[in-house]
């Protein structure tokens, strides 16, 4: 027996593969046929439009420009130091300065903000400019190209899975009161295609002399984190009582509703790389 759908339903899932195969036909020639430059501006637009829906779902009122100039100014700033200065000091200047500034603001505007306007903005620089930067710092390793994509791939296999899974096997809910449609199930199936990912992507295409255990574990650790980033990212929006960030991606949301994983993600295979690297003496 056919299972009717609406129209909309139809049309729905069409912008969403159409707006999905533009936006991987776009990460393809960024990330493959361009340089560093391109990279970083389609970082710094990417942070800017996330920042902006960040802001508007949690400013009912609009965010104040004394406040929000700072942040896309400072958080400019922060991206094109991860550019050309990628190991420097530099960068944790610019998350201590952010801070600082906002702190003066504070003081000198103390009848007209409040501290939760102050502790928004700060949040939302840390959490969009201060986590993206980290596709920078990956794109300026050896192999960055690489380690950009596996980040990339490691968080869509991961939603994938979790998707597909969830669908067919889900039962015991993960956070209902946070995201209703997770599932544990979903959230295990998941977890292995971040490993499967690490594993087939990692271990045998990028650092062949990468233990495969210690493969499963990075997976597994990227595969918890992008989830937590999903699940932070939908705590924020039920705070804000808003279905997604935006509606600038047909069928998908908005841009953050597209990075809040690999916001997560991309931090932890930094560090992960980096740490990996200095102790086995590696560049990979």
């Amino acid at each position: 027996m056919a299972v009717f759908k609406p129209e909309w339903v139809n049309k729905m899932l069409l912008y969403r593969i159409m707006s999905g195969v533009l936006g991987i036909v776009l990460l393809i020639i960024v990330i493959n046929f361009t340089g560093k430059i391109p990279f970083f501006i389609l970082v710094l637009i990417t942070a800017i439009l996330a920042v902006s829906e960040f802001f508007n779902a949690v400013f009912k009122d609009g965010i104040k420009k004394v406040i929000k100039l700072p942040v896309y100014i400072l958080g400019s700033g922060l991206l094109i130091t991860s550019v050309h200065y990628p190991n420097s000091l530099l960068i944790s200047l610019f998350i201590i300065l952010t801070f600082l500034l906002l702190c003066i603001i504070y003081i000198f505007t103390y009848n007209k903000l409040t501290f939760i306007e102050i502790n928004y903005a700060f949040f939302g620089f840390v959490y969009i400019f201060g986590l993206i930067s980290h596709m920078i710092l990956l794109r300026s390793m050896n192999n960055g190209i690489l380690l950009v994509w596996f980040a990339l791939i490691s968080v869509w296999v991961n939603d994938s899975f979790a998707y597909f899974i969830g669908s067919k096997y889900g039962r015991r809910r993960l956070r209902s009161n946070i995201s209703p449609n997770k599932t544990i199930e979903g959230s295990i199936g998941g977890l292995a295609g971040s490993i499967t990912v690490s594993v087939l992507f990692l271990r045998y295409y990028i650092i062949p002399q990468l233990p495969v255990i210690t493969a499963i574990m990075i997976g597994l650790i990227i595969g918890i984190l992008s989830q937590i980033g999903d699940l932070a990212a939908s705590a924020i929006k039920r705070n804000a009582g808003i279905k997604d960030f935006g509606k600038l991606i047909p069928g998908h949301g908005g841009i953050l509703d597209r990075i809040d994983s690999i916001l997560f993600a991309a931090p932890t295979v930094y560090y992960i790389l980096a740490l990996f690297s200095r102790n086995f003496n590696s560049s990979f």
